[in-house]
């Protein structure tokens, strides 16, 4: 368990935000951080991918490259 200290207006939102969806403030606020860091992780990967495309470390193809090698490795 956690404890933080939020400014007045951010907890008068999220207060409010609960209320509104009916769910208690501790799970808005879960909801809400857990979204935060999958968001938090997406992005660092897409950076990631998109540093070793720069790079030339990986390669982007079209959807017709795509299909054409799937289609060649059908026979």
């Amino acid at each position: 368990m956690m404890t933080i200290q939020l400014n007045d207006e951010l907890g008068k939102a999220i207060k409010n935000m609960a209320e509104s969806e009916h769910k208690p403030v501790e799970q808005v606020v879960n909801d809400a951080l857990i979204e935060f860091l999958e968001d938090y992780h997406d992005t660092r990967t897409a950076l990631a991918v998109m540093s070793r495309i720069e790079s030339g470390e990986e390669a982007v193809l079209t959807l017709d490259e795509v299909e054409c090698n799937l289609n060649a490795m059908d026979g």
